[in-house]
């Protein structure tokens, strides 16, 4: 089962191992340009947290693709930029599309009102999600920029982000470890 949520603080390690994971390929088409395992680590030493929010998805417990949306003080977080990874064999499972689905949803829930998102042009997955989420795409020589409008939360958006950030990170949790052998009852006493 795969779980998807939000990211806090203590697992940015765990987003770092999972960029330090991708292929060159991948890595070229996450970050736009070759890199190495230094600017990785660069990338999310400078990661502004206030301003950046990360999805993950995880399966057994180990995160196998992440969305980033990064905002700036600027836009107020009106606009955000987005960036997925996925790791190399847990792609064509769907992971980038509900990753993104995830990512528009949180951003939804916070008031932002666009994502834009760039990506190489041989990147056809990533214009394939972009369409589904009814964006428009805007080719140039070497990149395709992807705008989606975010529309304003409703109180069932609130509520699915809620049943989703909470129930399936302990389905997950449930799902990876052993379940404890009961504690003995202890004895009966009759009642007098």
């Amino acid at each position: 089962m795969v779980v998807y949520r939000k990211l806090i603080t203590p697992e940015l390690p765990g987003y770092c191992e999972h960029l330090l994971r991708l292929d060159p390929r991948d890595r070229r088409a996450r970050f736009l340009m070759p890199t190495t395992d230094e600017l990785i680590r660069r990338h999310c030493r400078s990661l502004d947290l206030p301003w950046t929010i990360l999805v993950g998805a995880f399966r057994d417990g180990i995160m196998r693709g992440a969305v980033e949306l990064v905002g700036s003080p600027a836009d107020g977080m009106n606009v955000v930029e987005l960036a997925v990874s996925v790791e190399r064999t847990f792609q064509n499972t769907g992971a980038g599309t509900e990753l993104v689905r995830q990512a528009v949803l949180v951003a939804q829930n916070r008031g932002i009102r666009r994502i834009k998102m760039i990506c190489l042009q041989e990147n056809r997955r990533m214009q394939a999600i972009c369409k589904k989420l009814h964006g428009l795409l805007d080719y140039d020589e070497a990149d395709v920029m992807c705008d989606i409008k975010v529309a304003a939360a409703t109180r069932q958006t609130l509520w699915q982000e809620r049943l989703e950030q909470h129930s399936l990170p302990t389905m997950g949790v449930l799902a990876r470890r052993p379940c404890p052998p009961c504690a003995p009852r202890p004895p009966q006493v009759p009642a007098a």
